[in-house]
């Protein structure tokens, strides 16, 4: 009964760290959506990256990316723990869609590791993005 119950702590606590690394993604598309930058093409210089805050990134990437630890000096409301060493991964390829309008087709990779986990755990969400 005590390994059932410890089982139904650890999955509780699998969901929550789920759940928060899909609000973060969300969060930042929704930056992205709120942007112009997809019409002008931008959209990959200012959000995507890789690497986390030392990586490599646009600068909304950057911010972004600064505030999904829970040991940041300004951490989201949903943070994970372990996003340091495991930092978000943002894709945007821009295209046309057969209309000829600009699109941009965006992938976000959230990624933590708690602290008994034996290796990170991955969210990822593919969008399209078009104004």
């Amino acid at each position: 009964m005590v390994a059932l119950q410890g089982t139904a702590v650890k999955l509780a606590g699998d969901a929550i760290y789920r759940s928060n690394a899909a609000m973060l993604a969300d969060q930042v598309i929704a930056q992205m959506w709120g942007s112009d930058l997809t019409t002008t093409g931008a959209l990959g210089t200012a959000f995507a990256g890789t690497g986390g805050v030392g990586g490599t990134g646009g600068p909304m990437y950057k911010a972004w990316a600064a505030t999904i630890d829970c040991t940041s000096t300004t951490p989201a409301t949903g943070c994970l723990p372990g996003a340091v060493a495991n930092p978000p991964i943002i894709t945007a390829v821009s295209s046309a869609s057969p209309s000829g309008a600009p699109v941009a087709l965006v992938t976000v990779t959230v990624s933590w590791q708690a602290p008994n986990d034996t290796g990170p755990h991955n969210y990822v969400t593919f969008t399209q993005l078009s104004h």
